[in-house]
């Protein structure tokens, strides 16, 4: 960020999430690489770290690829023995995926690595400081999509 002062020059909403992006993106790549995933495999993970149980189409809506790529993947997360699918009984055009044990302790870890990598970033702000950003970007977010929706 052109080694301005963080609290006195972030007046730029770009140039803030910019700077923003990049650490964390970063790090996550760090991440990444130590586990030996590759950027989407890791994404899919993050996914059920948020919840147990996924279609594939509810995964590339989360993460913002196409139904296909995250197919690909998870094709490949399944031959790996990290993903399990299974067909409802309800209707068996619908694929369900779980984490396999292994699977899921690769899950955990990753978890606790972002929490640490996370906690890191997060040194020196208040809860309320989070609060008040999670708050903004949320707005900001809304906002985005009601230009949008207006265009």
């Amino acid at each position: 960020m052109g080694g301005r002062d963080s609290e006195v020059g972030l007046t730029d909403l770009g140039e803030a999430v910019a700077g923003l992006v990049s650490v964390v993106s970063r790090g996550t790549a760090e991440m990444v690489a130590s586990q030996n995933l590759a950027p989407m495999e890791f994404s899919i993970f993050r996914s059920f770290m948020a919840q147990d149980e996924w279609t594939i189409t509810d995964i590339a809506i989360a993460i913002g690829v196409s139904p296909s790529r995250v197919s690909r993947v998870v094709s490949k997360l399944v031959a790996l023995g990290m993903l399990r699918r299974r067909r409802l009984r309800s209707d068996r055009r619908v694929v369900r995926l779980t984490l396999t044990a292994q699977g899921r302790q690769l899950a955990d870890e990753m978890r606790e690595r972002t929490q640490t990598y996370d906690a890191q970033l997060y040194r020196g702000i208040s809860d309320a400081e989070r609060a008040c950003f999670v708050s903004a970007t949320a707005k900001i977010v809304a906002n985005f999509a009601a230009i949008e929706e207006n265009s």
